[in-house]
């Protein structure tokens, strides 16, 4: 049997639908935002994109399409795109938690970790529920050098969110980034499947040499693939270790800074690029 006579999904029918109230009125924002959501839930970013450009010309000062268009053109990592953009569906008046997380991702992609921090601590006001807000401000402290902080953070999320495994993955990075590698193989072997506790835990155990003894480190780990962030990118830890009597300053990474450098670029590989969207609205039942 052909895929053409398979039985197409409600979210295949959703885009269908969206796709021809679209079409029928290039105008309407609204119709071109629920189309461009349905196909990025169904992997077709490019398509999604094109949606979204062309109902940005005909709607220039639309504020949920310019942080559709945004969050989409941050995803796939047209950075000059995104900040435009974001920055026009900024809404002081009503913020989006959206909007507000997405430009935090932004500015830590650019570097800017404590403006990334105010930018999550207001998304996280604006949606306290939202585990990926409070996972991606961890984030960022622990990128800032505050690992304790970035740990108990994370704890917290995964307590609201126990399935998530982008969450756990990053919990075991900040605890092994400390040295706490029995805690860290034990939120593995609780939160993810056998295979990927597996593949983490052999990640762990990749000990380098030590730095020189005045850097104030504790062992951490090298590791190639630590956390998955929505199925896309990695979190890669730079190679890391010294000796095991050393301690950080309480609320301090035991990351020494001339490491910190590399780990702060890799660790926001690992930013959720966009908060979590369901896809809008299934085709309206008459």
């Amino acid at each position: 049997m052909s895929d053409n006579s398979a039985p197409k999904t409600e979210l295949q029918k959703a885009a269908d639908y969206w796709g021809k109230e679209s079409a029928k009125n290039p105008n309407d924002a609204q119709a071109a935002v629920n189309y461009a959501r349905n196909l990025k839930a169904l992997g077709a970013k490019q398509e999604a994109m094109q949606v979204l450009q062309t109902a940005h010309s005909v709607n220039p000062s639309n504020k949920q399409l310019n942080s559709e268009y945004g969050r989409l053109a941050l995803e796939t990592d047209q950075i000059a795109a995104a900040q435009k953009l974001l920055d026009q569906a900024a809404d002081p008046v009503s913020p989006d938690w959206k909007t507000v997380s997405a430009k935090g991702t932004l500015l830590a992609k650019q570097g800017k970790h404590r403006e990334a921090i105010v930018q999550f601590e207001q998304a996280r006001m604006l949606a306290p529920d939202q585990s990926s807000v409070l996972n991606n401000l961890a984030l960022a402290h622990a990128m800032d050098g505050r690992a304790e902080k970035a740990e108990t953070m994370l704890k917290e999320a995964l307590a609201a969110a126990p399935s998530d495994e982008r969450i756990a993955r990053n919990l075991s990075l900040v605890l092994g980034l400390q040295g706490k590698h029995d805690e860290s193989k034990l939120i593995m072997a609780k939160a993810l499947s056998p295979d990927a506790a597996a593949e983490d835990a052999s990640y762990l155990k990749q000990m380098v040499k030590s730095q020189p003894a005045s850097l104030p480190v504790a062992q951490a780990p090298s590791s190639k693939k630590v956390a998955q962030v929505s199925g896309k990118s990695s979190i890669s830890t730079a190679s890391i270790a010294a000796p095991a009597t050393a301690r950080a300053a309480p609320g301090k990474s035991m990351v020494p800074s001339a490491d910190a450098a590399n780990l702060v670029q890799k660790l926001a590989d690992g930013y959720q690029k966009t908060p979590a969207d369901r896809p809008v609205d299934l085709t309206p039942k008459n």
